[in-house]
C-alpha cells in the first residue's frame, strides 16, 4: 500500500515532468498581420519549418558562417559595427530604425510591424529578435 507520502512525491513528480515538457515546447513566434513569419526555437530562428539563423553565444550564424557579432550594446557585422541596441530602440548610423516594446510590440516609424509572442524583454530574447530584424525583416 502506497503511503500519502509516496503518493505526494509521485504526484509533484509527474506535475514537475509536464511542466518542465510544456517549457521545453514553448517556442517564441514572430508575426505579420497576425501570421506567423518566423519562429525563435531556442537557439535556432527558424521560417517555413527550416533553420534560418543558429545564435551561438554571442553569434548569429548561417550556414556556418557568422553574420552578426553582440559585442555590448553594438553589433557587428565583419567587424564593423552596423547597429546598436539602446535600451528598447535599434539604431542604425545613430538614427532610430526600429522599437521593441517590452509587450513584444515592434514598430518602424511609429506604427507596429511586428510582434513576438512570450517576449518577456530578456537581453538574449531581445538580440535574437534583433537578428531577425536586421538581418531578415522586410
Amino acid at each position: 500500500m502506497i503511503k500519502s507520502s509516496q503518493m505526494f512525491c509521485r504526484v509533484f513528480a509527474v506535475l514537475l515532468a509536464l511542466c518542465l515538457a510544456e517549457e521545453a515546447l514553448a517556442r517564441t513566434y514572430i508575426r505579420k498581420s497576425g501570421s506567423i513569419i518566423a519562429e525563435i526555437d531556442g537557439n535556432y530562428l527558424r521560417q517555413h519549418g527550416s533553420i534560418v539563423l543558429e545564435f551561438d553565444g554571442k553569434y548569429v550564424r548561417q550556414h556556418g558562417s557568422i553574420l552578426l557579432e553582440f559585442d555590448g550594446k553594438y553589433v557587428r557585422q565583419k567587424g564593423s559595427i552596423v547597429a546598436e541596441i539602446d535600451g528598447r530602440y535599434v539604431r542604425k548610423s545613430g538614427a532610430i530604425v526600429w522599437e521593441i516594446d517590452p509587450s513584444g510590440k515592434i514598430r518602424r516609424h511609429g506604427s507596429i510591424v511586428y510582434e513576438v509572442s512570450d517576449y518577456n524583454d530578456s537581453l538574449e530574447l531581445k538580440r535574437k529578435v534583433v537578428a531577425f530584424l536586421l538581418l531578415l525583416a522586410e
